[in-house]
């Protein structure tokens, strides 16, 4: 009787057991936080800046904005949006913000917890507090593009649907 007989069958199966394991990982679909429809269609907008032009509120009072004037009242570079490969960034009224984001399936997408500077602002554009725009960001469901136009569906800090429109600069 051999003695190394059961040492092979366990050295065997272990070599059997690794190299099943290393072939699907190898052939395995990649790990990944996006669906390839999301991902492949995000990377439309990734990089690129958007400004906030409206917040449409189905049944209430939509918020609308004239840029031409907010230049005009010194509020430029307020309410933008732009996206990287795992957040977001811009700048509310007045602070900068950031926050990280996850896909979902489809057009599905979190933000999450958003980080911004302190800054007071000596005053607020007339119709959207920077408090009001971060709740809504927080919101965010889904999105789409439409064009020039990223659509964010969202909900408001009155918990009433909503749709932050940005047009890409």
């Amino acid at each position: 009787m051999n003695l190394y007989m059961p040492q092979r069958k366990v050295f065997f199966s272990f070599l059997a057991i690794a190299v099943f394991l290393w072939l699907n990982a190898c052939t395995g679909k990649p790990a990944s936080r996006q669906d390839p429809v999301s991902a492949l269609s995000l990377d439309q907008v990734t990089g690129k800046q958007f400004r906030l032009t409206e917040i449409r509120i189905p049944q209430g009072e939509s918020v609308t904005f004239d840029r031409e004037k907010l230049i005009a009242e010194g509020f430029e570079d307020i309410f933008t949006l732009t996206f990287d490969a795992e957040r977001i960034s811009g700048r509310g009224a007045p602070n900068r913000y950031s926050a990280p984001y996850e896909l979902g399936t489809g057009k599905s997408i979190k933000i999450g917890l958003i980080a911004g500077t302190l800054m007071a602002p000596l005053r607020s554009p007339e119709k959207l507090h920077e408090a009001e725009y971060f709740s809504c960001l927080q919101n965010v469901s889904q999105w789409n593009l439409q064009g020039r136009n990223l659509e964010l569906s969202t909900k408001t800090a009155e918990d009433r649907e909503a749709v932050m429109i940005y047009v890409l600069e």
